[in-house]
Order: C-alpha cells, then sequence, then structure tokens
C-alpha cells in the first residue's frame, strides 16, 4: 500500500494503527486518543497547517520500514 494525500485516514489507520505515531512526531493530532478522524491526509495537513509532501513521505517511509 502507498500513502496518497487522497487516502483516508480512517481506513488507513484501520490497516495500520501503528502510523498513529507518525501523525503524532509530526505535530499531528493524536486519532487514537479520540480525535476524530475525518478526510483525507491531504485534508488533515490543511487543517494543520502541515507540509503534506513530508507527512506523506513520513508514512511511506514508516510503511516501507514495517514500522
Amino acid at each position: 500500500m502507498k500513502v496518497g494525500a487522497d487516502t483516508v485516514i480512517e481506513e488507513l489507520l484501520e490497516q495500520h494503527p501503528e502510523l498513529n505515531r507518525v501523525f503524532v512526531r509530526l505535530g499531528l493530532p493524536c486519532f487514537v486518543c479520540g480525535e476524530p478522524v475525518w478526510g483525507t491526509v491531504a485534508d488533515v495537513c490543511r487543517r494543520h497547517r502541515r507540509d503534506p509532501a513530508r507527512v506523506l513521505a513520513a508514512l511511506n517511509a514508516a510503511l516501507e520500514a514495517g514500522s
């Protein structure tokens, strides 16, 4: 699986809950801690003013490494 800007966060974390650490490390909400999970990676980056390319690179690197 490759994470893209249009990847739905809820579906991503259902399949790979370990990726929540990547979101937290990048200053994004901890979705496992009760933060509502709506939208895509691009949506959350826009909402929290993060660089989507950096977030996507980190998520894909974690997936490739077996997180």
